[in-house]
């Protein structure tokens, strides 16, 4: 990301056409590494750790296939590209149409949950 504005503050100093390009160079290569770290940690995280984000662990809950199994590398990869698909297609208000989604879906499940067909419930006491 600081690349990325570094390079943008430079062309709104000097404006050149191959500002311009590399501003856009710049930005798309940003948003491809973020992509990454997303994808990675929305379904390497839960691999190994048997279903749990960093969040999902702070609050003792975990993810589950709909039949109560692990989740499986299959399930965690449909999870994560629809959540980033769902990003693009609502021009960032991803986080609002899940919450939408939440509370209107009688299993209060959101959109992910309900594409991969897994399910979050509260973790046992080990």
């Amino acid at each position: 990301m600081i690349p990325f504005i570094i390079v943008f503050v430079g062309s709104l100093v000097s404006p050149s056409s191959a500002k311009t390009v590399s501003l856009s160079i710049v930005g798309f290569l940003t948003g491809g590494i973020i992509a990454l770290f997303d994808i990675a940690y929305r379904v390497a995280i839960p691999y190994f750790w048997h279903g749990k984000t960093l969040g999902l662990r702070f609050f003792g809950m975990r993810m589950l296939r709909e039949d109560g199994a692990e989740v499986t590398l299959k399930e965690l990869l449909i999870r994560a590209f629809s959540a980033i698909f769902l990003a693009f297609s609502t021009l960032g208000i991803y986080y609002i149409v899940e919450i939408v989604s939440f509370f209107l879906s009688t299993s209060h499940r959101d959109f992910s949950d309900t594409i991969s067909k897994t399910i979050v419930i509260d973790d046992e006491i080990e």
